[in-house]
């Protein structure tokens, strides 16, 4: 029987406060990114800037083995997000069996888990990645599934095979996976495959076959994808799709119905912001005055004008007294009175009648442009234009690790 412990056993004992500390950092670190990932505050640049935090403490607990394995699966007790990255990372980096199928059972037991550990394991190299992957999507179990095609999704990977499986399965969470695939790496000869879909008794299914289809230019698809994302309840992504690849005439007129409720009036600046007619700017700077919806209102007003909400000149304090709604967090508070003057001067380079992105017209060069340097808010937008634009090419995650965003954008 071996005595006392050995010099790396004894090295990671004293170094547990520096490896706890890498532990709690990359949780809370992670967390951060993923917001910022999906808000109007943040740049590709800034979100690179905090990849490189969280990869640098990820490295740390690597670095430990075992060690730093334990130090993340005993994090889970107080479970989060973040703690469920952290381990499902050093769980598959390391490749360790029961850490895997501990953080795997977690993912599994509910979809708000199964999104960090497909972030998770989107981090990981995929050649090392693969054989797991592969693994999982044999699984019985419809969630392990559907985790291993979103992996590869989220890595814009996929093998075929595991598509056509997914999109006939009888679990409808599966299945509006695959649909979705379908759309996200652009495999437009998959469309005539899917079209039943449109039929298909569960709305997320049928939702995700009419954004997949409309991507690939099927205007059709793109119009009924509006009222299938309401009935599952997926507005924004509803609208973004509708309104960038649906006909002229009938998006207009659907943000003319929008706008005349007051309980849709929101979604009406949402529409307005994707459709990108500088026509609606007038309106957009009259529900500026409206501390409800200023915020919506001038983040639609960027998206289609390019106007930069960082500028200090443009910027007011928040009201006081101001509820706010959950998609205006992080949003910046513009001054109604500034945007107007700005227009004034701007005005003369848009023409109404004319989509518009980030400040000009919408074309493949312009989204490109954006992918480089908008906020997180208008990447996103700018990554639909652009799967859009050139059929049967991948939407651009612009949610991945930013040192791999990098390499697509240099290639």
């Amino acid at each position: 029987m071996r005595n006392g412990f050995s010099p790396a056993e004894i090295s990671s004992l004293q170094n547990a406060p520096v490896l706890a500390e890498h532990a709690d950092e990359a949780a809370f670190l992670w967390r951060a990114r993923e917001r910022a990932a999906l808000g109007p505050h943040y740049r590709f640049v800034q979100l690179a800037q905090l990849d490189e935090r969280v990869l640098g403490h990820l490295q740390g607990l690597h670095v430990a083995g075992a060690t730093g394995q334990k130090l993340a699966l005993h994090a889970l007790g107080d479970l989060d997000a973040g703690t469920l990255f952290v381990a499902t990372h050093l769980a598959f980096g390391r490749q360790d069996p029961d850490s895997m199928a501990h953080t795997l059972s977690i993912a599994s037991s509910d979809p708000a888990w199964a999104q960090p550990f497909v972030a998770a394991l989107s981090w990981l190299d995929p050649a090392a990645l693969d054989p797991l992957l592969n693994r999982i999507a044999l699984s019985p179990v419809a969630e392990h599934r559907a985790i291993a095609l979103a992996a590869r999704v989220a890595q814009r990977a996929v093998v075929r095979p595991q598509l056509v499986a997914a999109l006939d399965d009888s679990h409808a969470g599966l299945r509006a996976h695959a649909l979705r695939a379908v759309g996200e790496l652009g495999l437009v000869e998959f469309h005539a495959r899917i079209e039943t879909s449109a039929a298909d008794p569960d709305a997320s299914c049928r939702f995700w076959t009419a954004w997949s289809r409309a991507l690939g230019g099927d205007e059709d698809a793109a119009e009924r994808a509006f009222e299938a994302g309401i009935e599952a309840h997926v507005p924004g992504p509803a609208l973004e799709v509708s309104m960038r690849a649906g006909r002229a005439g009938w998006a207009r007129e659907l943000i003319r119905r929008l706008a005349s409720d007051s309980g849709t009036q929101r979604q009406a600046i949402v529409a307005a912001g994707a459709h990108g007619d500088p026509a609606t700017v007038p309106w957009l700077l009259q529900l500026c005055d409206e501390d409800a919806l200023a915020r919506a209102a001038a983040q639609a007003l960027a998206m289609i004008t390019g106007v930069d909400l960082e500028d200090p000149l443009l910027r007011r304090d928040a009201p006081t007294s101001e509820e706010e709604h959950v998609d205006d967090a992080d949003a910046w508070w513009a001054s109604a009175d500034a945007l107007r003057r700005w227009w004034q001067v701007e005005s003369g380079r848009f023409r109404a009648g004319v989509r518009h992105l980030g400040g000009r017209p919408v074309s493949e060069e312009a989204a490109v442009q954006l992918l480089r340097d908008g906020t997180q808010q208008q990447r996103r937008s700018a990554a639909l234009e652009a799967a859009r634009l050139r059929r049967g090419t991948a939407v651009f995650p612009v949610t991945a690790r930013a040192d791999w965003q990098h390499r697509r954008l240099a290639a």
